[in-house]
């Protein structure tokens, strides 16, 4: 189990990847700022947002949703809450298959029980890179790799 302290660096730790604003047309998730899409969170003025704004929609709505502050071990929650910040809730069906459990796309004790007992947590890191491999021709998949790297692939 997490804690508060960790959770709060688990959740600056995914701002500071994503960075401020952008609005890029090649991006799939749009207008972002921090990482918080304005595709997932229609009703925010994303230009206005702040770092404590989105560091509140991080652990309520990806941390504590996920129940990511129960996982055991601290990069096992960084890499499973930056590939959701990076790519959204579809995730949880991804890992559950992986993980070889019912893919509901809830993580619950089951899935907590599969992430804590990895034999090879950077697994995590290596599915998702299969998963960006095949987005081949993105521009910015080498940005994408290069993210990977810096959390320790």
């Amino acid at each position: 189990m997490l804690s508060s302290l960790q959770v709060q660096q688990l959740v600056n730790a995914v701002i500071d990847r994503e960075g401020g604003y952008v609005n890029h047309p090649a991006d799939p998730g749009g207008e972002t700022k921090y990482g918080i899409s304005k595709r997932s969170y229609p009703d925010l003025n994303i230009k206005l947002l702040t770092r404590a704004d989105a560091g509140a929609i991080y652990e309520r709505d990806f941390v504590k949703k996920h129940r990511l502050h129960e996982l055991a071990d601290y990069a096992t929650a960084e890499w499973v809450l930056d590939w959701l910040a990076h790519s959204g809730p579809s995730v949880v069906g991804r890992l559950q298959r992986k993980l070889g459990v019912p893919a509901d796309g809830v993580i619950g004790d089951d899935t907590l029980k599969a992430l804590n007992g990895m034999k090879d947590p950077k697994d995590i890191l290596r599915w998702r890179l299969a998963f960006l491999v095949s987005l081949a021709k993105h521009p910015f998949l080498q940005g994408w790799i290069n993210r990977l790297i810096a959390l320790g692939l």
